[in-house]
Parts: C-alpha cells; sequence; structure tokens
C-alpha cells in the first residue's frame, strides 16, 4: 500500500526551517560537546601527569634515602584508583624495575619512552584494551611509567554528546511548532494569491489581493492586483473590439442597402419640387422640404454607420488647430442665445488628419450647442502641455448624469431622440487613431467639459513607446 503524503508549500518550507535549525543546532552543539569533552580530557590528562611527576619525585627522594621498602610503597599506592592499569619503574636499559603488576618485574620495555627526559604523553594498548601511557623522568635516567584506562575519557564522549543530543531534541520540540507558526502566518499571504490565482484560472477576475506590507509579499501583492486589472482591462478591450467588428459588419451591410432607397426618395423630392407649384401648395412644399430634412438626417446616420464600419489610417501632416477649430465652429450653426469664446495661447502646429480632427471638433461643438437649447457659453480653449496639446471644450448646458459618462464612448449609446449613438465613438477612435486621449467631466445643469490630449509630434510618441 503506497501512502501519497501531499504537503502544502507552507508544510514543506516550515519542515525545511526546521530541518535547517536543528541541523544547525547540532551542529553547534556537537562542536561545542567537542571542545568541551577535549577540555575536560586535557584535564584528565594534566591531572595524571601531575601524579606521575609527584610519583616520580617521590620515588627520588626514597632512592636518596635508601628506602626500598617505601618505593615498592609508593608504586602500589599509585595504582590504587580503578581507571590506572599499572605503574611501573623502568630502567634506563628497559627492564621494569618495580610495577604494580608483580609478574612483570624483570621483564624488559623496548621503547624510545624508556630514554625520555621529560614528561611525554603516548597511547598503548595493554591486554587487548586502549589505554594512556605518561612516562615522567626521575633518577639516575630511570622513568615512572603511569597507564590508565581511556573508558573515563570515552565516558566524557558520550556524555557531552548526549548532552548535544538532548539539546537538539529540546530544540525541534520548541522549534518545530514555533517554526510552522512563523513561516505559516508569513507565507499566509502567498497561499491566498495561490487561491485568487485560481480564482482568475475559473474566469473570476472580480478579485484583489490584501496587500498588508511593502516587503517582497507585498511587491508580490501589488503586481497580482496590476496584473489582475491589466487583465480586466484587456478582457474588455477584447469584448469592445468584438462587439465593435460585429457591429461594423452590421452597419456596412445596413447602410448599402439604406442608401439606394433614400437616394431615390432624395430624387423623387426633387423632381415634385421641380412639377408642383409649391406657392400654391405651401402644405405640399412643407412637407416634401420636412422628407428632405430626414432624408439628410438619414444620410448623416448611414455616412457615421459606414465610418463606423472602416478602418481609416489617418494621413498626418501638419495642422494649425486655432485655424482648424475657427473652421469647425464655421460649419457649426450657433444659435444668437449662445456665446462662443476662443482662448487659444501661442500654440504650435502639430501633426495629424486635418479632416478627422474637423470631424471631432465639429461633433463636440454640435453636441455643446444641443445641451444649451435656452442658451448659454461654449468656451474653447488650448495650451502647451511638454509634447502634447491640451483642448478644452465647455460649455453651460443640461450637463451629463453620471451614470451615463462611462457609456459616452460606447457604440450605439445615445440619449438623443435622434441618432445611433456613434459619434463619440468615432470621435474616441479617432484620438485614440493620433496617440491621444479623450476624456470629459460633467455635473448636471451646470455643464459638460470635454478634454482632448493631442502629441505635438508623432515621432515623439514611437519613440516613447520604443523606450
Amino acid at each position: 500500500m503506497v501512502v501519497d503524503l501531499k504537503l502544502s508549500f507552507s508544510s514543506k518550507v516550515s519542515l525545511i526551517v526546521v530541518i535547517v535549525v536543528i541541523l544547525s543546532i547540532h551542529l553547534y552543539a556537537s562542536i561545542e560537546a567537542m571542545i568541551e569533552s577535549q577540555r575536560i580530557i586535557q584535564g584528565i590528562i594534566d591531572e595524571k601527569r601531575k601524579v606521575n611527576e609527584l610519583i616520580a619525585f617521590s620515588l627520588e627522594s626514597a632512592e636518596y634515602q635508601s628506602l626500598t621498602w617505601y618505593k615498592k610503597y609508593i608504586i602500589m599506592k599509585a595504582a590504587e584508583p580503578e581507571d590506572v592499569v599499572y605503574c611501573r619503574l623502568v630502567k634506563p636499559s628497559g627492564e621494569i624495575l618495580l610495577s604494580s603488576i608483580e609478574e612483570e618485574r624483570g621483564m624488559y620495555i623496548l621503547d624510545p619512552a624508556i630514554h625520555a627526559n621529560e614528561t611525554l604523553v603516548k597511547s598503548d594498548v595493554f591486554n587487548g584494551e586502549k589505554i594512556i601511557v605518561i612516562v615522567s623522568p626521575t633518577y639516575h635516567g630511570y622513568t615512572v611509567w603511569l597507564g590508565f584506562s581511556v573508558a573515563q575519557i570515552n565516558a566524557v564522549f558520550i556524555q557531552t554528546y548526549m548532552q548535544a543530543a538532548v539539546m537538539t531534541f529540546m530544540a525541534a520540540l520548541v522549534l518545530a511548532p514555533t517554526s510552522y507558526f512563523i513561516v505559516s502566518r508569513y507565507l499566509r499571504p502567498v497561499k491566498e494569491l495561490t487561491d485568487l490565482c485560481k480564482e482568475v484560472g475559473r474566469g473570476n477576475f472580480d478579485v484583489q489581493a490584501s496587500v498588508k506590507s511593502e516587503d517582497e509579499i507585498g511587491l508580490l501583492g501589488n503586481t497580482f492586483n496590476n496584473m489582475i486589472n491589466d487583465l480586466k482591462r484587456l478582457r474588455e478591450e477584447i469584448r469592445r473590439s468584438e462587439r465593435l467588428s460585429a457591429i461594423g459588419q452590421l452597419a456596412a451591410m445596413v447602410s448599402h442597402d439604406l442608401r439606394n432607397p433614400l437616394t431615390a426618395i432624395a430624387n423623387a423630392v426633387y423632381y415634385l419640387k421641380t412639377k408642383i407649384n409649391l406657392s400654391e401648395n405651401e402644405r405640399v412644399g412643407k412637407m416634401l422640404t420636412i422628407i428632405e430634412e430626414e432624408v439628410k438626417h438619414a444620410d448623416k446616420i448611414i455616412t457615421d454607420l459606414l465610418d463606423f464600419s472602416r478602418v481609416r489610417k489617418p494621413e498626418f501632416k501638419e495642422v494649425d488647430l486655432t485655424s482648424l477649430v475657427k473652421a469647425s465652429l464655421d460649419n457649426v450653426k450657433i444659435p444668437d442665445n449662445i456665446e462662443v469664446k476662443i482662448e487659444l495661447d501661442q500654440i504650435p502646429p502639430i501633426e495629424a488628419d486635418t479632416e478627422d480632427l474637423r470631424r471631432v471638433f465639429i461633433n463636440i461643438i454640435q453636441n455643446a450647442v444641443q445641451a444649451m437649447p435656452k442658451g448659454g457659453k461654449l468656451t474653447i480653449s488650448a495650451k502647451k502641455l511638454g509634447e502634447y496639446i491640451e483642448l478644452k471644450f465647455s460649455d453651460t448646458g443640461i450637463g451629463i448624469p453620471k451614470e451615463n459618462l462611462e457609456k459616452l464612448f460606447t457604440p450605439l449609446f445615445t440619449t438623443k431622440a435622434k441618432g445611433v449613438g456613434l459619434g463619440l465613438c468615432i470621435c474616441k477612435r479617432i484620438i485614440d487613431a493620433h496617440h491621444g486621449n479623450i476624456e470629459v467631466e460633467s455635473e448636471v445643469g451646470k455643464g459638460t467639459t470635454f478634454t482632448i490630449k493631442l502629441p505635438i509630434n508623432q515621432n515623439y510618441i514611437k519613440e516613447e513607446n520604443q523606450n
């Protein structure tokens, strides 16, 4: 049976952190244990060295006093501790003169240490057991050999390493839950971002990451939110493009089908006007005039539909905005109760399509006039802002409700009794093609302001986009 253990990301990170910390503590504890054990072992050896040197001094004193029995007593007394394996008095020839082990007396040692001039420490094996031997010189070239077991030293090693193991275990008990808590807390935003990504994968773009810090996690959250906003904008642009494409195809078909009968109606009206005495038939003449006006209005709608369905690339050339604004005003019938004020600074010419901008200006001016049925004031101003020209068309008309502002540039949206709602949509498309921007601000009862921002030089925009 295979058990599939799937750990969460925070659990994996917590586990790694705990393992790294525990290994670090264990390494630190082991090093400390090694240092401590070495210190203790050195202390034991130093103690045995002093004991052996004391034995050597005592034997030398006994020799000078000719106390043979006392030398034997010293050797036997030195071997009483449990860890001492033997104590020997060795001649310069290597013969063991005295030993705590009787069987060794008279035996020879073949070891250079028998000629030691100072105390030395060496390892040896006695009856298959590892021991440490301290050799100290005494009288007449004799040496004292003190051998002791390493069991005590091994016990020190075991004790210190057991302490290190206990320290590591205690650290694991404390750090495991603590690390999991800390890591989980700091990785909670990552888990939230993961859940939000899953939501986005399901098609839900109405999500936002909660950013509570300015560190890398906070930067990740802000980046995620910016990405979502970009995706939402792109999705809306795709939907808008698809909608515009469908509307454009429909507009192209309908426009061609409607223009032919409208042309026939216009020709018929013209023919009737030439055949009928309008001075005697005023009512008929009035009706024909109404038909003529409505045909013109319908033809304008068809023109808008055709323009909307076409994708026309602007023909950029030098344009004097001041002259173009005044020419656009000449193309609009301004009622006597509307005051027009032009505030154009000394602005440089720009690179633009004259006919396209003329259409935009005429459309906005006509909208302003229609928004002031009881009269008012239309102010047209322009100024240079860096590499751009900013134009403002402000009226004191009835204003636009807030709920309609966001829909103004949407195809087929209109609040007028006549029209299909393509005028401002076409205006926005023209401004976008000029790498510009068009915005609207309005307050009901006070008026509306359209702000158009256009680049002076199209090459500057291309270089800016490349950079």
